[in-house]
């Protein structure tokens, strides 16, 4: 009787959402006992010309038009959309609260178009978004807080795009379990204030990226092998330098990459943005500890190279200063019987 009951309320719904009025030129269906619009290809150039409001929760399908911006207000009238795929249509910018009134969307689609940056702004009152697929658009700037306010956001694909590098905070706030980064431009990638925010990632793609195996990209090495080969999607190939290229950039030995660290002695530090870096925390105040690894992920402009060579009970620190740095040490003398993990910085300005 239950089944009968629950078979016979099933059609009932069926039926009811087979009277929701569709809208000329597109066809409507109901599969799964969701309300379908299929607009694919009407040679639409504007959202508006989607005249009718559904009271029900439904998926929009807006493929292959002739949509070239997104203006303010655009979905206001579509409140109740859950699903709006806009992929394959030479999409050039979105305006400012283009998607208010979407709070239930979950899931977006803006493949295949030629969008070039994600502002501040883009995906405002997007509250409930899940789900993102931006690959294949020529996007080459992502502004640091484009997906702030997308707490729910589970999945992104930014793949086959013309990124060079992400913001910092990109991520900040989301809660990403997938995450395609595949094909674009990346020599480096940060993990203090970009990957240290994925605490829920259980699959990353990096492969095809121009990866630049030297001491940049130390602290990527070491993020990813701290995460299992089932979460890494296929290989991170060095590219250059060329004693690397063709590399997988975990198998190569950190002494290989960055010839410097021969010299650093001590334990190896932790993860950039872990709870210790060898010799202290991440936060490297004044005056603290820190070995040579800590500098790896800073800037360039502000980095600071330090080889410690220990022999006889004596530590002999030489400090060399990449040209652009305005830095302004003072070395103290220290006594026999040093532990060479690390040395002291008494002033770091400019850091």
């Amino acid at each position: 009787i239950i089944h009968w009951y629950s078979f016979q309320m099933r059609m009932l719904w069926v039926t009811l959402l087979s009277t929701i009025p569709c809208f000329e030129p597109c066809y409507c269906e109901v599969k799964e006992g969701i309300f379908h619009v299929h607009c694919d290809s009407k040679g639409f150039t504007n959202v508006s010309q989607i005249s009718q409001i559904w009271s029900r929760p439904f998926k929009l399908n807006l493929q292959r038009n002739s949509m070239r911006k997104l203006y303010f207000n655009s979905f206001l009238h579509l409140n109740n959309a859950i699903s709006i795929n806009l992929g394959n249509n030479a999409l050039q910018d979105i305006h400012a609260g283009a998607f208010n009134g979407l709070g239930i969307l979950k899931r977006l689609f803006l493949h295949e178009n030629k969008l070039e940056v994600f502002r501040n702004d883009t995906f405002l009152g997007l509250d409930s978004l899940e789900y993102l697929q931006a690959d294949y658009n020529v996007i080459k700037r992502i502004e640091s807080g484009a997906f702030r306010h997308l707490h729910k956001l589970r999945l992104v694909f930014l793949n086959d795009n013309l990124l060079r590098s992400l913001p910092t905070d990109a991520f900040a706030g989301t809660n990403l379990a997938r995450l395609n980064l595949r094909n674009n431009y990346f020599l480096s990638m940060p993990v203090r204030g970009v990957l240290e925010h994925l605490h829920s990632i259980v699959q990353i793609d990096l492969h095809q990226n121009p990866w630049e195996c030297s001491c940049d990209i130390i602290p990527l090495k070491q993020w990813l092998e701290k995460l299992s080969s089932v979460i890494v999607v296929g290989d991170v190939l060095c590219k250059t330098p060329e004693f690397a290229f063709g590399k997988d950039l975990r198998s190569l030995e950190v002494e290989v990459i960055c010839p410097e660290l021969k010299y650093s002695s001590g334990p190896s530090p932790a993860l950039p943005g872990g709870d210790d870096l060898t010799t202290g925390s991440s936060d490297m105040g004044e005056g603290q500890s820190f070995s040579f690894l800590s500098f790896l992920d800073f800037p360039k402009k502000n980095r600071l190279f330090c080889l410690v060579v220990v022999g006889h009970n004596i530590c002999y620190t030489v400090l060399l200063v990449l040209v652009g740095c305005n830095l302004e040490l003072k070395e103290n003398a220290r006594s026999s019987q040093v532990n060479a993990a690390g040395f002291e910085v008494d002033d770091m300005r400019g850091m």
